[in-house]
């Protein structure tokens, strides 16, 4: 005698599908807030004397979803993360472009009249600026991992259903 058998199974191509659109639709995602923010970077710098390259890579891991700002130009990152000690002389009038917790610059007055190695000031402030960016985009990036999530699991129900 022959006990009843059941296979069960799915086509996996379903979720495949679901899985593709919710990707593409948080790379659009991650697109759009990449460009707002190097926006954002660019004003940042605008009326510097010499051109910041900044570079961007987003990864998609697992639970995992990651955008990476990052530059390596000396003066940005002195800014940013602050220094200990100063080793330049400004001019008297001296006004700084950037301020620490802000994102705003203005056009500055005065220059660096020299750096020494023997110069002792007290170091710079950080701006903080990536961490300002954060904080501004981090609502934004999560909704926009949500409604792809939404999105991209509603174009896949579609295409499923035909």
């Amino acid at each position: 005698m022959k006990l009843l058998s059941v296979k069960f199974t799915h086509d996996l191509l379903d979720y495949n599908v679901a899985e593709m659109q919710i990707r593409r639709k948080v790379k659009n995602g991650i697109n759009r807030i990449r460009r707002r923010i190097l926006k954002d970077l660019s004003s940042i710098v605008q009326h510097w004397k010499h051109e910041v390259i900044f570079t961007t890579s987003s990864n998609q891991m697992g639970d995992y979803i990651t955008l990476d700002l990052r530059t390596d130009d000396p003066e940005f990152n002195w800014l940013n993360y602050g220094t200990i000690v100063k080793r330049a002389k400004m001019e008297d009038d001296f006004m700084p472009k950037t301020f620490p917790g802000s994102l705003r610059t203005s056009v500055g007055r005065g220059k660096m009249l020299f750096y020494s190695r023997r110069l002792s000031f007290p170091g710079i402030e950080p701006r903080n600026w990536y961490g300002l960016l954060e904080e501004l985009y981090y609502e934004a990036f999560s909704d926009m991992v949500y409604f792809a999530i939404v999105e991209g699991t509603e174009v896949a129900w579609h295409e499923i259903k035909g």
